[in-house]
């Protein structure tokens, strides 16, 4: 008897939301695509299938999409990696040296 084994891959998501544009809905998009696509902001009205329009900020689902959270990741990512530079840096720099380039003080 052969074992099954099931897929580790992530199941698609499905394009449910719709962004509010020039007087119309325009969609049905995947959240990646209300970013990439239609380039959301914390203003931008959108509703997932037949609910509600709401701003994009008012949705804790789509706050990792919007372009403020992007930045602030990309920071976050940016000062670990400058932080850690140093931080090898630092333990790679001679201790007590007293001369600078062959100067005494």
């Amino acid at each position: 008897m052969k074992s099954v084994r099931r897929s580790t891959q992530p199941t698609p998501e499905v394009p449910q939301w719709y962004v509010f544009r020039s007087g119309e809905a325009k969609g049905p998009y995947t959240k990646l695509q209300l970013w990439e696509i239609q380039e959301i902001t914390a203003r931008t009205k959108v509703r997932r299938g037949e609910a509600e329009w709401q701003r994009a900020g008012e949705i804790p689902e789509l706050a990792s999409y919007l372009p403020h959270s992007k930045i602030r990741q990309l920071n976050n990512s940016l000062s670990k990696k400058f932080s850690a530079t140093v931080t090898q840096s630092a333990r790679k720099a001679p201790r007590n040296s007293t001369k600078l380039n062959g100067l005494r003080g």
